[in-house]
């Protein structure tokens, strides 16, 4: 019915103008007057006014910002701060305006309202303020056009939070914002400095009893906003599940560590450590070696490997019987050419011994089999979920890794 169809399309126009909106979302706390700043130079130095202005804080932070933003001052002509920064701006009513605050709340029992915080002091705090702040973030960037986020009022906790929440739901053409104020405006000043009004404040500074240090024209303060460069990683969830791309900060951070893991090669950190007898895997992971031959063995492999000298051939019989004799051809023994695999042979003309003077003992005694157990104790050390828990059974071949204080080979 065309009545319908009126009422569909004035439906869909009031939500795409709703989407049309900047927003402002600033995390606040004992010094409210850095909202009336930001607000401030946003509108002087960008001439952007902000839709809407959304405010998370604590309940402690909720009444300072009634009694300092929002309760009518003689400073400010009976006006508050608020409605003197708006008429300054001269914005109109449909702009700044503040729908209620986003009080954090705790993680809640189950059926039990969640309590509000008053403040963050514990790691659960912490994690219920990062899932709210997360959220709150969500919302607005799906009901809005541009979000610009100040991360410079409430504990630095906060700011780092939102800061965190922007780069994981945020957009390219979203803000994160740190404003900044010339001394001495930036302290404690009689009346408190918010903004430059056209008509000039005068603001004496105290000292500790009372008396006057010095006093100043808001003419001469400097309002600076500084955009903090971010990684809007949002798009990283466009190949997640519905109900992936929701879940809580830590899930969140969690999931796209993991996408980042899987999509990023792995080099493992190596270090040899023969005086314990040890191989050190990313400075953290530490596999003792009973047999010395065997950690030898293994920093060889590594230095050839690193150095490009292992023969390219994936399916060579008896591999580990020719990389036995390529090693003691290395290290300046005599090999007899017909016990070499022709795949390797181009390969061992190339070496030039690298060991001069005896050879060493562990060589003269090396067998085969020496490298299959020296890759089997490596596989059976490392964390179930470490990438070298795969590592081949029937190769040399060894994942991508780099050598840390081991003098590495000069590729042939």
């Amino acid at each position: 019915m065309p009545a319908k169809k009126n009422s569909s399309a004035a439906a869909a126009n009031t939500a795409e103008a709703a989407k049309k909106q900047t927003v402002l979302i600033a995390v606040t706390g004992l010094s409210p007057a850095i909202l009336a700043e930001t607000v401030w130079v946003l509108a002087k130095e960008h001439e952007i006014l902000p839709d809407r202005v959304v405010l998370i804080t604590t309940t402690e932070g909720r009444r300072i910002l009634e009694r300092q933003l929002f309760t009518s001052s003689n400073d400010w002509g009976g006006m508050s701060v608020w409605d003197a920064l708006r008429k300054e701006l001269r914005a109109p009513q449909e702009k700044l305006r503040i729908e209620g605050y986003r009080i954090m709340t705790a993680q809640a029992a189950i059926n039990a309202p969640a309590p509000e915080l008053d403040d963050i002091r514990d790691d659960k705090e912490n994690a219920a303020a990062a899932d709210f702040i997360l959220n709150q973030v969500r919302t607005e960037v799906q009901s809005s056009d541009m979000l610009i986020a100040s991360i410079a009022g409430g504990r630095k906790t906060m700011g780092t939070l939102l800061y965190a929440a922007m780069s994981l739901a945020a957009r390219p053409q979203d803000w994160v914002t740190h404003v900044i104020v010339n001394d001495p405006f930036d302290k404690k000043l009689v009346p408190d400095f918010y903004f430059k009004p056209a008509k000039a404040i005068v603001h004496k500074l105290l000292d500790k009893d009372g008396k006057v240090v010095s006093q100043h024209s808001s003419r001469d303060a400097v309002i600076h906003l500084a955009r903090i460069p971010f990684v809007p990683m949002s798009n990283r969830f466009k190949d997640f599940a519905e109900h992936e791309q929701q879940g809580s900060f830590l899930e969140t951070v969690s999931r796209i560590a993991r996408k980042e893991l899987n999509s990023t090669p792995y080099v493992a950190n190596l270090a040899f450590d023969h005086d314990n007898k040890s191989l050190i895997i990313d400075g953290t992971i530490v596999i003792e070696m009973e047999n010395p031959t065997h950690l030898n063995l293994l920093n060889w492999l590594c230095l050839v490997q690193d150095a490009s000298w292992l023969p390219t051939q994936k399916k060579i019989s008896g591999i580990f019987q020719a990389a036995e004799q390529f090693c003691r051809k290395w290290h300046g023994m005599p090999v007899m050419e017909g016990q070499v695999h022709t795949g390797w042979k181009d390969t061992l003309k190339a070496i030039v011994p690298q060991y001069k003077g005896e050879v060493p003992s562990w060589v003269k005694k090396l067998e085969a089999r020496d490298f299959t157990k020296a890759l089997a104790r490596v596989r059976k050390r490392v964390p179930d979920d470490h990438p070298w828990r795969q590592l081949p059974e029937k190769t040399l071949k060894l994942l991508p890794l780099k050598l840390v204080g081991t003098k590495a080979l000069a590729a042939k």
